[in-house]
């Protein structure tokens, strides 16, 4: 008899085998038999493991009970999630919030702080990092998510791979993982690295050197592992006629959305029909048909006749930490004219915003208040979602003072501050910029704002400073300046942090942001590459760069 033979019953209280009861005993609940013959099963008594006569394998009673992988089961007690062994004794002293199954030695566990990681059979963690979640290994390789939520590669002994990270991951599978960047899925090898340049809606996993994948339009292929399409076996299910013609008029996504915010639409919702059109000063003829664009957008939702905002409107609200309001408004101001132009930049290779407005971007904007204020508000915004984890890339202990260069109102430096109660904090930013500038009290004994001009000597030293999002704007000759005098503002043995995107080879990512950069500032986007050579003409030398999800963490430090 093979343990695989036995069946669970249709009412689920017992087994079954070759159509016959297994054994006498009935049970509220049973889980199928797993080596070496052991079910976990629920009675009045609580939840427990019978052998195949049916009898209790123990003593002892749980509050859930799993199949036993490896002679070792995870079960729930009163006190927390362990693991017990074919006695029902547990392993370890330990109580989690969750337990998965052991595999290959391995298992992840969830602890009361709902972070995620790999113990061993004695109950000991594999390594000291924790996680948002953590899957299990396979062939010693583990995918990992992030508190920003990113995936990537460790081993058992918690390394990174690869240090590459991805919006969606897999184990790998005969040497490949399937992964998904910004642009879509695909596969990458060993050192996490895409195959192939293209990317697809969905990918299989490699079967004897052939995937099958399914692209954008709906047409599935099947492809080779260097990405050469191999055969067609469905042909596309989405128009790509409809698809560019949607891309072409992309810009009416960006005005209606500016149309609601500027009407605070999504400040007043949930309402009805009537209330809204009171609220916003619009007929309800134009409130509807506003309505409806907006619902294909995701941006609203309905039920009973009350309008709601989504997930996603939350942001265009004034109450959120994070409003993207100011945003909406200057991606169309300004900006919206200048992306006209985008021809005569690329011609010239050079920013248009001085011939449209007789003022560069930044000169610009210190003459127009309101402008400035939506800028500043939307930076803050982009920075509270992204640099927070920050804090837990850098070693802060070693650092005494910190300026954050062109830092905007200092959302960067709170978020560090907040985290590291010994660090004294400088602002340096655009005389224009500086009444904008307001720091919690938490904070407020520990920092200092001054104005400053990039491309002149700085007025203070520190042990680290930050360039984040600064050398985007400008072109190679002007970044050289800025991190000379930023080289000159180190005391010894400190450190310069570059934040910014950084292009990788072999995908597309940050096509965009580039052209808009040559626009508004003549600036550009670059490869890591490109932002060590920079810093090396200036006496920097390259210490690491680590993924911060949509950007790049560079540090550099003088050369000894």
């Amino acid at each position: 008899m093979k343990i695989s033979e036995i069946t669970i019953a249709p009412n689920e209280t017992h087994h079954l085998y070759q159509g016959e009861a297994f054994y006498p005993q009935r049970y509220h609940s049973v889980l199928k038999f797993h080596a070496p013959g052991v079910s976990p099963v629920t009675d009045d008594s609580g939840a427990y493991h019978i052998d195949l006569k049916g009898k209790p394998l123990y003593y002892e009673r749980f509050e859930k009970t799993f199949g036993f992988y490896s002679d070792i089961a995870a079960v729930k007690t009163a006190e927390g999630w362990c693991h017990i062994s074919l006695s029902g004794q547990p392993i370890y002293q330990e109580r989690y919030l969750w337990c998965g199954n052991y595999q290959d030695g391995y298992c992840v566990v969830e602890n009361s702080q709902h972070e995620f990681f790999h113990i061993n059979q004695e109950g000991q963690a594999l390594y000291i990092n924790k996680y948002a979640y953590v899957g299990d290994f396979r062939d010693g390789i583990a995918v990992v998510q992030n508190q920003e939520g990113f995936y990537t590669h460790i081993t058992q002994s918690g390394e990174l791979l690869h240090a590459q990270y991805f919006l969606d991951l897999d184990v790998y599978h005969k040497g490949f993982a399937r992964a998904k960047d910004q642009n879509g899925y695909c596969h990458i090898d060993m050192h996490g690295n895409p195959i192939y340049t293209d990317r697809y809606q969905l990918v299989e996993p490699f079967y004897n050197g052939i995937a099958r994948v399914e692209r954008e339009d709906g047409a599935i292929l099947r492809i080779n592992e260097s990405g050469k399409v191999l055969q067609q076996l469905r042909a596309a299910t989405n128009s790509l006629f409809q698809q560019l013609s949607a891309d072409m008029v992309g810009y009416w996504r960006t005005q209606t959305i500016k149309a609601a915010v500027d009407l605070n639409l999504f400040d007043h919702l949930p309402a009805t029909l009537d209330a809204l059109s009171q609220s916003i000063n619009l007929s309800k003829l134009s409130t509807r048909r506003l309505l409806r664009a907006l619902k294909e957008l995701n941006l609203i939702k309905e039920n009973a006749s009350i309008y709601y905002l989504t997930d996603k409107s939350e942001y265009l609200t004034d109450a959120h930490p994070m409003t993207l309001k100011s945003a909406a408004k200057h991606w169309t101001n300004a900006n919206y004219i200048t992306w006209s132009k985008l021809g005569e930049a690329l011609k010239q290779e050079q920013s248009v915003y001085e011939s449209l407005f007789d003022k560069p971007i930044f000169s610009w904007l210190d003459k127009d208040e309101v402008s400035l204020s939506q800028y500043q508000q939307a930076l803050s915004s982009y920075a509270l979602h992204d640099y927070k984890p920050l804090c837990k890339k850098i070693n802060f202990s070693n650092y005494n003072s910190v300026i954050d260069a062109a830092g905007g109102t200092g959302t960067l430096l709170e978020c560090v501050l907040n985290e590291n109660n010994h660090m004294h904090g400088i602002l340096l930013e655009r005389a224009s910029v500086i009444p904008h500038v307001k720091f919690s009290k938490a904070i407020s004994s520990r920092v200092t704002a001054k104005s400053f001009d990039l491309f002149q000597p700085w007025p203070e030293k520190s042990d680290l400073i930050f360039l984040a999002r600064v050398l985007h704007d400008w072109n190679d000759e002007q970044c050289g300046i800025i991190l000379k005098n930023a080289s000159e503002s180190l005391n010894k043995n400190s450190e310069i942090c570059i934040i910014e995107f950084s292009f990788e080879e072999n995908t597309a990512n940050g096509g965009m942001l580039d052209l808009n950069m040559l626009l508004i500032a003549g600036g550009k986007e670059r490869t890591l590459d490109e932002y060590i050579s920079l810093c090396n003409s200036v006496g920097l030398q390259y210490i690491e760069n680590s993924s911060c999800g949509s950007y790049n963490l560079m540090r550099f430090k003088k050369h000894v």
